[in-house]
């Protein structure tokens, strides 16, 4: 490694570690609020609150890796630009391209760890909270809930959906809904909750009973039936029904099995949605690569206009590429076009603008 790399790689990274740590204490102040009045409703202590904290740092570095690099990029290269050392380093012959590649090879590595964060640290973050939630997956006949609760007058029926809406002063629909108590499972794709009631009315509901076991005793299908289970969503479903992210408590390979289940199963609604799923799940944390090779010409090409203009052109990036990258995931959803496509198409579009600016500057 040449002198120059090593200098161009020590620039990046003091600015890529001040956008991580700002970046993390952001997020982490928003989540540490919610956490706060979650856990003071359910009266539990400190250590929880700082365990739940602890193993939610996966799903925020998801977030924050992408906008440390942009940051980092677009910082180094401004502040480079304005001292005229990238005119001294060109003045030695070296192109811009080979100047940057440090900062490219730096955004790979940085890509490489976002993907592994999101394919294997979250899934185990994601456990461990639900265990200290009292959420366990290994009920039989449960699925990875994106939501949950508890309901009944002593707190005896467990509460997973995949998403809900309120669409009345007291009545809820849910989607994907299972109410688990004890060795008895209630099964239902679609489902309303009538809060003043406490009333659940499930439709195509199909009813597991279990032994002491975990053998299937007895499964009951009906059109519909009625369980009376008070559940207070008011701290879950707002947060849940405004936010749009990538985070998916399932590991690529779950993904991909569950997928390929639902479409054996002929439902295609599901499967597209989880075919979604595992692809924009590594959307995101590949993106570290795409803001190295975005952001430096970007930033050069405003570099007289002082730091500030550096920090501006990350967060323009970042909001910009993340927004494409929603979009994309609502066209995926719709069906016009494979969720490959969609999801790795805003980073060729990115990549192709970033090789074209740093060959004009170059």
């Amino acid at each position: 490694m040449r002198l120059c790399d090593r200098y161009l790689l020590r620039e990046f990274t003091q600015a890529f570690f001040v956008g991580l740590v700002t970046a993390v204490l952001l997020v982490v102040a928003l989540r540490f609020q919610q956490a706060v009045l979650q856990l003071a409703q359910q009266r539990a202590p400190v250590s929880q609150l700082l365990n739940q904290i602890l193993w939610d740092l996966p799903n925020v570095l998801e977030m924050a890796l992408p906008v440390a690099t942009a940051l980092g990029a677009a910082l180094a290269t401004n502040r480079l630009a304005r001292d005229n050392e990238l005119t001294v380093l060109r003045g030695t012959g070296t192109s811009l391209v080979r100047l940057f590649l440090p900062f490219i090879v730096l955004g790979i590595f940085l890509a490489g760890l976002g993907l592994y964060n999101a394919n294997t640290l979250q899934p185990l973050a994601v456990t461990k909270r639900e265990a200290l939630s009292g959420f366990s997956q290994s009920a039989i006949g449960t699925f990875e809930p994106a939501q949950a609760t508890r309901g009944g007058a002593q707190s005896e029926w467990l509460i997973q959906f995949e998403r809900g809406q309120k669409i009345g002063e007291t009545l809820w629909r849910m989607e994907t809904v299972s109410l688990i108590q004890n060795a008895r499972i209630l099964l239902a794709p679609e489902a309303t909750y009538d809060s003043s009631t406490g009333r659940w009315t499930l439709q195509m509901v199909t009813e597991h009973r279990y032994d002491g076991q975990g053998k299937l005793l007895q499964e009951i299908k009906a059109a519909t039936q009625v369980v009376t289970a008070r559940a207070d969503f008011s701290g879950v479903l707002p947060f849940f029904s405004g936010q749009q992210s990538f985070q998916n408590p399932l590991s690529f390979e779950k993904l991909t099995e569950a997928a390929t289940k639902e479409a054996r199963r002929g439902n295609k609604k599901k499967a597209l949605e989880l075919e979604t799923a595992r692809w924009f799940k590594l959307a995101l944390s590949s993106m570290c690569a795409v803001f190295a090779l975005c952001a430096p010409p970007l930033s050069l090409r405003f570099s007289k206009a002082g730091s500030f203009a550096g920090v501006l052109l990350s967060v323009i990036i970042v909001f910009v590429g993340w927004n494409t990258v929603l979009l994309m995931k609502s066209v995926a959803l719709s069906g016009w076009v494979p969720p490959v496509y969609c999801a790795f198409s805003t980073h060729l579009l990115f990549l192709l603008a970033g090789l074209f600016l740093l060959v004009r500057s170059d």
